[in-house]
């Protein structure tokens, strides 16, 4: 039971990478690769970071995590949404890739507080996962953008609204 706990506990964690991955579909491939490096990188240190953080600042890194990456999730959402209906430019994702992987990952940093054993397994298979992850979302991002154009803006903004709302309200 442990490979296969440990397998649906990765998809859990990187799922998240899929939808980002999705909205991000128009970045450059520089930028793709930066993001993808960034989330499976962060999908494997932050279980070890977790490890020393959370046992001793649990409560105060929750509440912080929660509200901030909430709050930027909503902001870049309501952005993309106000923005698709101008004719400038919209580079915020290209502007923000850094920050994005980051707040995708986070939700990695709290297994660190639960796994003691096998870290760098788990980590590893997070790792993966989240880098297969992201490839499958640029893919279905790209169709999608391709069916839909511009309406794919609006819907990106969604997304990002949608990943605020629930952040900062569950």
């Amino acid at each position: 039971m442990g490979f296969l706990f440990d397998s649906l506990l990765s998809v859990a964690v990187s799922i998240d990478c899929l939808t980002v991955s999705i909205t991000m579909s128009n970045v450059s491939v520089k930028r793709k690769r930066l993001f993808v490096v960034l989330v499976s990188g962060c999908h494997f240190l932050f279980p070890y970071i977790g490890n020393v953080l959370m046992v001793t600042h649990f409560d105060l890194l929750t509440n912080v995590i929660d509200v901030v990456s909430g709050s930027i999730f909503f902001s870049l959402g309501l952005f993309n949404l106000f923005n698709s209906f101008s004719d400038q430019s919209k580079e915020v994702i290209n502007q923000s890739v850094i920050l994005i992987a980051l707040l995708v990952s986070l939700d990695s940093l709290f297994i660190g507080l639960a796994v003691y054993d096998n870290t760098f397994g788990l980590s590893l298979l997070f790792s993966l996962m989240s880098l297969l992850f992201c490839l499958m979302g640029f893919f279905i991002g790209g169709e999608i953008e391709k069916v839909i154009g511009p309406f794919f803006h609006v819907v990106r903004g969604l997304i990002f609204i949608g990943f605020g709302t629930v952040i900062l309200f569950s």
